[in-house]
């Protein structure tokens, strides 16, 4: 069982949804971070409340009681980004700051039979079409998901979320170091060729010539 839930529009950040990584675990999972804005508020109750709604059907399977709600050692998949970056789990600068996020994911390993890569979607005249230049989703894209909220009880108690399908809404600032092309070249845009400046230009901290 578990609670399927569409999100509203998150912005993705450590997304590895065409491949899978190894997790703390030693297990390959596809997986993305969704962060969502402390002013977003109605969309942030709805994902509590289906917290709360997995929570109970581990109660109802006779995981857990309902005071374990209340326990510390119960894992619940919702977190504050700025308390985070004050206990030092997050650094500021790479989105988390005055958010909440939560992390999905789905099974990575080509041999396991719960197998289950992300539909990778966007929008195109009117229809849901897959992203197939890889490229085009990164870590800082808005996007929706779709995901499921579930009970655990394996070495640990608490409600995870299952990563089922992703759909891009729009581009972002991005979160993974790697500079856009379009903030490396806007300055060099322009409707004719060779204008005055269109030369090579070397970075001030560039590294040291390769070897030949």
């Amino acid at each position: 069982m578990a609670v399927n839930v569409k999100t509203g529009i998150v912005v993705g950040s450590y997304a590895r949804v065409f491949k899978a990584k190894e997790n703390q675990s030693g297990d390959l999972k596809f997986s993305i971070c969704a962060l969502i804005d402390k002013s977003k508020k109605a969309d942030i109750a709805m994902y509590h409340k289906a917290i709360k709604e997995a929570f109970m059907q581990g109660v109802e399977k006779g995981w857990w009681t309902a005071a374990a709600w209340k326990s510390p050692k119960f894992k619940k998949p919702m977190r504050d980004g700025d308390e985070e970056i004050k206990t030092g789990d997050k650094k500021p600068g790479i989105g988390y700051e005055n958010q909440m996020f939560f992390n999905a994911s789905s099974q990575g390993d080509p041999e396991s039979e719960y197998f289950a890569p992300p539909e990778v979607t966007k929008p195109l005249n009117g229809k849901v079409v897959p992203i197939t230049d890889q490229s085009e989703f990164y870590s800082g894209c808005e996007c929706r998901l779709a995901v499921a909220f579930f009970p655990f009880n394996n070495k640990s108690n608490g409600v995870a979320v299952g990563l089922n399908a992703v759909f891009k809404t729009g581009d972002g600032e991005r979160l993974d170091g790697r500079e856009s092309a379009q903030s490396a070249f806007s300055d060099f845009a322009a409707e004719s060729e060779n204008l005055p400046g269109d030369t090579a230009q070397i970075s001030e901290d560039s590294s040291e010539p390769f070897d030949n």
